[in-house]
């Protein structure tokens, strides 16, 4: 929920990542879980969203559309500087 004590660091941080996101990179959420933050984070622009779980990223595909399955503690598949923020 927006708003809630548990969103306070995207809202105290909110200014960052709209500056961020002014470059047309998408922003990197690890660890999304359920996609909670992710839904407030696609109000700035693009996000790919990650977790290691395959369930939950099953939860939130209805709910966000660039979600990719990883372990964080391995490298990243990603190219060097293809995100504006992590």
């Amino acid at each position: 929920m927006a708003g809630s004590k548990d969103d306070a660091w995207i809202l105290e941080h909110s200014k960052v990542i709209s500056e961020s996101l002014l470059h047309e990179k998408p922003l990197l959420e690890l660890g999304s879980g359920t996609g909670r933050d992710t839904i407030i984070l696609e109000k700035y622009g693009p996000v790919v969203a990650t977790d290691i779980s395959v369930d939950l990223l099953q939860a939130q595909q209805s709910k966000s559309s660039n979600l990719v399955c990883l372990d964080i503690s391995k490298t990243l598949p990603f190219k060097e500087n293809s995100f504006c923020l992590i």
